[in-house]
């Protein structure tokens, strides 16, 4: 028996939806659903019963484009998957480019201990939209719940302008490559 899969996300899972539609990708098509719509238009999603759904016109219009609903009727699935909607790669920059433990060997930082690193970081993510839609969904059902971050950087990311203290993170361990 095929499970189903619902992804539900930003415009990185709305991208997915398009590669149900390349060769090879037609055979996944009966198991998955994807419902995205562009980044904060998500904090309007609301839960009555285990219905998602969301006043906002325009986050309305996206599920019917990606998902074919306006609404992710969770029963239907045996498992649900939200992608994207972190906080920002930028703000756990902005923590990780000023504070460091001392076994992160980060140059000019301020060190903190582990636990105020951590409480920092759980912090932000706790005020992020993918929090926010993972609570959303846990809240309608107990299905299986998984969350995919944002697509790998791609190869070339270290020339980005923020590529020095991307490369200094890496070197530090502080984030998986």
């Amino acid at each position: 028996m095929n499970k189903r899969v619902c992804f539900v996300g930003d415009s990185h899972v709305a991208a997915l939806r398009l590669g149900l539609g390349l060769a090879g990708g037609e055979r996944y098509s009966d198991q998955v659903d994807i419902f995205g719509a562009r980044g904060k238009g998500l904090k309007s999603l609301s839960v009555e019963g285990d219905v998602i759904s969301s006043d906002d016109t325009v986050v309305k219009e996206s599920f019917e484009f990606t998902g074919g609903a306006s609404s992710i009727e969770l029963e239907k699935y045996d498992a649900v998957c939200v992608v994207g909607c972190f906080a920002g790669q930028r703000a756990v920059q902005a923590i990780v480019k000023d504070y460091a433990t001392s076994t992160m060997k980060l140059a000019d930082t301020i060190p903190v201990s582990r636990r105020l690193f951590e409480a920092m970081l759980a912090s932000l993510v706790e005020k992020s939209l993918a929090y926010d839609v993972v609570r959303k969904i846990s809240l309608a059902s107990a299905k299986p719940l998984y969350y995919m971050e944002n697509p790998l950087y791609s190869i070339d990311i270290l020339s980005h302008p923020h590529g020095s203290l991307l490369k200094a993170v890496l070197d530090a361990g502080a984030m998986a490559e």
